[in-house]
């Protein structure tokens, strides 16, 4: 084979790849819709006062759990079709932003901290911060990754929701994985600071999928 013939197949290669990727991508985008509305779905299923309160329980369950698995498929399809960076782009880092629909969390109102009351009734969550400090390069990556993780997350309200139980249970539901908040110092006005992590480091039994997301996201560009 000449040069140029071969030049031309490594083109043609590189070409189909970059196909192959905008289609995952866009199956991803789409994965990301339905993500989105299975969670308005469980939010109409919780709300207090209806007379079917509950009803889609198991039918959720069966949700999340084939979402989470399609999440891992095509977190591997992307693994197994190569990509060459661009010249000029310049990989991110592993802490990846999980940028999310600003999303209503509703709070229980039980933070320890606030003593005046003043704490709103709910604040508005614009992204999520996972890091994997296991990654290379990270803070414990001459340690044995026990699915430890740390949780950012950019809201609208006081550092005083700090220890409120319902603004956990959303950013768990959120993640996928069970999280709570780190310490009071670390708390700042628009950002908590939490952790949690995935089997075999809590007691959540959720099938942790954040790095499959994390990845898809650093590729979709989102």
């Amino acid at each position: 084979m000449e040069i140029q013939d071969k030049i031309r197949q490594y083109l043609g290669e590189d070409a189909t790849d970059q196909e192959k990727h905008d289609k995952l991508n866009d199956i991803f985008q789409s994965l990301e819709r339905l993500n989105d509305e299975v969670y308005e779905l469980e939010f109409l299923d919780a709300k207090e006062g209806a007379s079917g309160v509950g009803d889609l329980n198991d039918q959720l369950t069966t949700f999340r759990k084939l979402i989470s698995g399609l999440y891992q498929v095509l977190d591997r399809a992307t693994k197994v079709v190569p990509m060459e960076a661009r010249e000029g782009e310049v990989e991110e880092a592993d802490e990846i932003i999980q940028s999310i629909p600003s999303k209503t969390v509703e709070l229980a109102g039980d933070s320890i901290w606030d003593r005046d009351g003043e704490n709103p009734e709910s604040v508005q969550v614009s992204s999520v911060t996972i890091e994997n400090p296991y990654e290379p390069g990270g803070y414990m990556d001459d340690d044995e990754d026990d699915g430890y993780r740390k949780v950012s997350v950019e809201h609208d309200g006081p550092w005083t929701i700090y220890t409120d139980s319902g603004f956990e249970a959303a950013i768990s539901k959120m993640v996928g994985f069970k999280v709570v908040f780190t310490e009071q110092g670390m708390q700042e006005d628009g950002m908590a600071s939490m952790e949690g992590g995935s089997e075999g480091f809590d007691e959540a039994k959720n099938t942790p999928v954040s790095d499959d997301i994390n990845r898809l996201r650093k590729l979709a560009g989102v």
